[in-house]
């Protein structure tokens, strides 16, 4: 998990890839998805990052600085930044990035399949 999240971070805009922005989430990418996200909220690193916005990795710049005497953020990260909600979701966008889905439609579909229409979706009936 931890290299998945450092590709992601990492990656370059410049570099093309085919991401799932339509149609149906596949069983087993849903499934991947939800075993990166519950090993990667387990991550030392990642937890420190979710409770007080320090960087994910020492190469990132943080969004906010840092005062080096009381080790206390200085306000300048984005507002949205500033909760740990803000922060996980950021974190779930790159791994639904990783299994090969567009963060907007996976987090519609998951929405859908999980919190709309729980009980009446297409994996309702399934026997896998």
């Amino acid at each position: 998990c931890r290299l998945i999240l450092y590709s992601e971070t990492h990656r370059k805009d410049e570099v093309p890839r085919e991401l799932q922005a339509e149609g149906t989430l596949e069983r087993c990418k849903i499934l991947d998805f939800i075993a990166l996200c519950q090993t990667t909220i387990r991550l030392p690193f990642v937890l420190k990052h979710l409770a007080d916005g320090s960087p994910l990795f020492e190469d990132i710049t943080p969004a906010c600085s840092i005062d080096s005497s009381s080790g206390v953020p200085l306000g300048e990260e984005p507002t949205a930044m500033k909760f740990p909600q803000a922060r996980l979701e950021r974190i779930q966008r790159y791994l639904s990035k990783a299994v090969g889905w567009d963060p907007e439609h996976a987090t519609s579909e998951l929405r859908r399949l999980f919190f709309l229409q729980p009980n009446a979706n297409e994996y309702t009936n399934d026997t896998e």
